[in-house]
């Protein structure tokens, strides 16, 4: 995809890039397992979204960013659907087998994608032998991760639940690198428009799968919500 290649962060922000990563992206797994317990995944991630992106959108038009094109939204149709609906949607459906600690030691295969994919479709030159041995190294330290916990309960559930993480994976490197490909508006706006497709998304998902009709409001827990 012949990206340019990103400027140097200093260390500091580096470190809490990284500490942002670890408790609020990992912690996001435990969130969806609680939340899925008395409520349909989907629809779940719908209503997630849907909130956050609704905010989120309305809080930008308050500060005066101007309102995103029909190729914009076009765009982030497409990188919300990746993102949202197959990067999240699919690990929260998952869930109901795989552990929430498995499945965010499966979503860390996303580097892999991220470096093979532009690589396979012949837009990128092949990563070296230094990123290919700790791409390697990484993949293999998964593996024994989640074989521990996997392998006690290892049913066609569990598997078909763990390939369809390793999926989603794949879709969300896709949104990634598709995000920097196409038009969209500003950051924080584009963040926004991406979450309320993707809710759209989830949302035509939830009815397509049945859970629509199975919803009871007054069934949801406290602790789900």
């Amino acid at each position: 995809m012949n990206l340019p290649p990103s400027p140097a962060a200093p260390a500091s922000h580096l470190i809490v890039a990284f500490i942002a990563i670890y408790l609020i992206w990992g912690s996001t797994y435990l969130g969806m397992a609680i939340a899925i317990e008395t409520m349909p995944p989907f629809l779940m991630g719908a209503a997630r979204f849907a909130i956050a992106g609704g905010l989120l959108f309305a809080f930008r038009c308050w500060l005066g960013d101007p309102l995103p094109s029909a190729r914009q939204w076009r765009s982030a149709a497409i990188v919300g659907t990746l993102l949202f609906v197959g990067g999240n949607g699919v690990v929260a459906w998952a869930q109901h087998w795989v552990p929430s600690g498995v499945a965010a030691l499966l979503i860390t295969t996303t580097p892999f994608w991220m470096t093979m994919v532009p690589w396979m479709l012949g837009q990128a030159p092949c990563p070296s032998v230094l990123v290919l041995g700790g791409i390697a190294v990484g993949l293999l330290g998964v593996a024994l991760l989640v074989g521990a916990p996997v392998g006690k309960a290892t049913t066609a559930p569990v598997i078909l639940g763990s390939l369809a993480i390793v999926a989603a994976a794949l879709s969300w490197a896709l949104g990634s690198l598709w995000s920097k490909r196409l038009p969209l508006p500003g950051t924080w706006m584009s963040s926004a428009t991406q979450m309320l497709c993707g809710a759209v998304g989830l949302t035509l998902v939830s009815a397509l799968g049945g859970e629509l009709p199975g919803v009871d409001l007054a069934a949801i827990s406290l602790r789900s919500w």
